[in-house]
């Protein structure tokens, strides 16, 4: 992931990034990527998260 993120790539893909961080890392990172990457971001997760422009929600 700080690979990615340093390279600044026009859009990151996170698949389930920070699924196996406790809460305070997980805000951790999150602020951390929403303050540093200026890039489209595409996140999946099973957390819900405000920060974010659009949320789509998959059931089943």
């Amino acid at each position: 992931m700080v690979q990615a993120l340093q390279s600044q790539p026009d859009c990151l893909i996170l698949d389930e990034a920070t699924s196996s961080l406790d809460e305070i890392n997980y805000q951790f990172v999150e602020k951390n990527i929403l303050t540093h990457y200026e890039g489209t971001l595409i996140a999946v997760s099973h957390r819900l998260t405000e920060d974010a422009d659009c949320k789509i929600k998959l059931d089943n």
